[in-house]
C-alpha cells in the first residue's frame, strides 16, 4: 500500500491479471466513505376510501446517498380491474378508473448509480353506501 501526500486520501495499488496493477483511491477516512446501498423508498400509507369518489392520489418519496434519484414509477401490482395511473413517473399521481376492491401499488425510484428501490402501499376501495358486493370475486390482475 502507498499513501500519497494528500491527506484526505489513499492511493491502494492492487496486483491484478498478467502483472498490471490497478490503482484506486480511497478515502483514509473510514467515516467518509460512503457504502454504495439502494434507494430507500415509501409508497406512502394505506388509504381507505369510499365510493362515489372518483380518483384517490398516491403519494411517495424516496431517498439516496448515490447522488440523486433520476427516475420514479409507479406500477399496479394486484386489484380488482386495472385503474388509470395519471403520472406513473411522478412521486405524487392521481389515479382513476377503479372499482371496489383492494389494490396494492409499488413505487420504484431509480437513483443516479443505477440502484432501483421499491415499497408497496394498499388502497381499500369502499363499495357504495348501502350495497354489498362480495369483493373477492373479482379476479385479481
Amino acid at each position: 500500500m502507498n499513501y500519497l501526500s494528500d491527506e484526505t486520501y489513499a492511493e491502494i495499488f492492487i496486483p491484478h491479471f498478467r502483472s498490471l496493477w490497478h490503482s484506486f483511491k480511497l478515502p483514509k477516512d473510514p467515516e467518509t466513505i460512503i457504502s454504495i446501498s439502494p434507494p430507500v423508498v415509501d409508497a406512502g400509507n394505506s388509504q381507505t376510501i369510499q365510493l362515489p369518489a372518483a380518483s384517490f392520489t398516491l403519494t411517495g418519496s424516496a431517498t439516496t446517498h448515490n447522488g440523486r434519484i433520476t427516475a420514479y414509477l409507479w406500477s399496479l401490482i394486484s386489484g380488482p380491474n386495472v385503474p388509470i395511473i395519471a403520472s406513473p413517473g411522478s412521486p405524487v399521481t392521481l389515479v382513476t378508473g377503479f372499482i371496489a376492491g383492494n389494490y396494492k401499488f409499488q413505487l420504484m425510484a431509480v437513483d443516479s448509480a443505477g440502484l432501483t428501490g421499491v415499497d408497496i402501499t394498499s388502497v381499500l376501495v369502499k363499495s357504495l353506501p348501502g350495497t354489498n358486493p362480495d369483493i373477492t370475486t373479482h379476479q385479481q390482475y
